[in-house]
């Protein structure tokens, strides 16, 4: 039986450290930005600012919301985009219906795109958009309730799965 994955904003994971706060930066954040937890974001003249639609280079994931001040008189939480670093979300076509899990799709690479609502980002194998991102394995930080956790399985919907950026797409880190 298929699972239909609810679709929720990128997670951040990093491999061999469990704990999170080691990898946060606090980075100047830009004036009214109000970028959701999860959201890409990129720097502009060094300040954090969230990322475009689609996601061409970035800097890395805010761990909390934007400030929404005039002035830029906060700090982002960020975790930066370097080794080690990987991120869940959602691996869909249309975050606003559901889009079935195909063999093709293991391993599969994508884009960083935001839902027209906006506030959740999910990856699409978007033609005609660069990739940005390769999926890793096929586990879910997903699991039903009263579920064993399984494996993503052909079929599933609205996948959960873990992806890492591709190098290139990293600004470069100072």
């Amino acid at each position: 039986m298929a699972t239909t994955h609810p679709i929720r904003p990128l997670r951040v994971r990093v491999r061999g450290n469990q704990n999170l706060s080691l990898m946060v930066e606090n980075k100047a954040e830009g004036a009214s930005q109000t970028f959701a937890a999860g959201a890409p974001v990129k720097t502009v003249a060094g300040l954090i600012v969230e990322a475009a639609d689609p996601v061409v280079t970035l800097y890395g994931i805010a761990v909390r919301p934007g400030q929404n001040l005039a002035l830029p008189t906060v700090e982002a939480e960020v975790v930066p985009i370097t080794a080690g670093v990987s991120f869940w979300a959602n691996f869909t076509a249309d975050p606003t219906g559901t889009t079935a899990f195909a063999a093709a799709d293991m391993d599969a690479m994508g884009s960083v795109r935001e839902t027209v609502a906006g506030g959740i980002w999910y990856v699409k194998d978007d033609a005609g958009v660069a990739d940005v991102c390769v999926m890793m394995g096929n586990k879910s930080d997903y699991t039903p309730p009263n579920v064993a956790p399984a494996a993503i399985a052909v079929g599933d919907l609205n996948v959960r799965a873990e992806f890492v950026f591709l190098p290139s797409v990293a600004e470069l880190q100072n």
